[in-house]
């Protein structure tokens, strides 16, 4: 059984939305688990529409890492998915990725294509070397829970990124679906402050011993995983 995950906090303009994509998923068993981080506003009146298909929990504001981590507790699924409350799944999603993790026994968890406020991001093939140097995963992935490490609480941002290099580190990799399953409604972020990205990004580089990249570096980067990404250049 697959138990999808929604961390929310201030999302009643994009929860419902969110939560009839996941009931109209095919042909696969989850269940819903809602961890509310100390809404404040309709939330829990737009939650009471769905009490009998879901499982709500609502704890102190305290940021999504910490959201997610409690109904990873709290779940009875063999997978998991964490599910940002802004998206909107595909009918076929889960199965799709579900489908792909089972096909191979060696990947940890499997992630896609998806479009987030109009961007298209590619399913990417796995890749070691640009892991390390590009965070081009999403949270929105389905995850074996017998290899799920936990999300890092301290992170404001990059916690999905932090916690595939974890993976990594013990040897764990992920599988793409190349097809895109989901994408994301314009909304106010769960994450409990606001700070620079790259004070998230410098202690995940720091914290997994990566390499820091200059500017000339970031650009030379970018050029790369373009090229990785289209026509399979620069590959591992």
């Amino acid at each position: 059984m697959i138990s999808v995950i929604i961390p929310t906090y201030q999302s009643q303009n994009t929860l419902s939305k969110c939560l009839e994509s996941i009931f109209t998923q095919r042909d696969i068993e989850f269940e819903v688990i809602v961890v509310d981080d100390g809404s404040t506003d309709d939330t829990q009146s737009l939650l009471n529409q769905y009490r009998e298909r879901l499982s709500v929990y609502s704890v102190e504001h305290r940021g999504a890492p910490t959201a997610r981590n409690f109904g990873e507790k709290n779940a009875k699924g063999d997978t998991l998915f964490f599910c940002d409350s802004d998206v909107v799944l595909y009918a076929d999603a889960l199965k799709r990725l579900l489908s792909a993790l089972q096909a191979d026994p060696d990947a940890a968890y499997a992630y896609s294509a998806f479009d987030f406020n109009g961007r298209h991001m590619r399913g990417v093939k796995f890749s070691e070397y640009w892991l390390q140097r590009i965070n081009y995963i999403s949270t929105m992935t389905l995850i074996r829970r017998q290899d799920f490490p936990g999300f890092d609480t301290n992170l404001i941002r990059f916690q999905d990124w932090d916690l595939w290099l974890t993976l990594l580190e013990k040897g764990r990799r992920g599988i793409a679906v190349h097809d895109k399953l989901f994408y994301t409604q314009p909304r106010i972020g769960i994450s409990s402050g606001r700070r620079p990205n790259s004070q998230d990004e410098q202690a995940i580089r720091v914290k997994h011993a990566l390499p820091i990249p200059n500017a000339f570096q970031r650009f030379f980067w970018r050029i790369g995983f373009f090229l990785y990404q289209t026509i399979g250049f620069f590959s591992d």
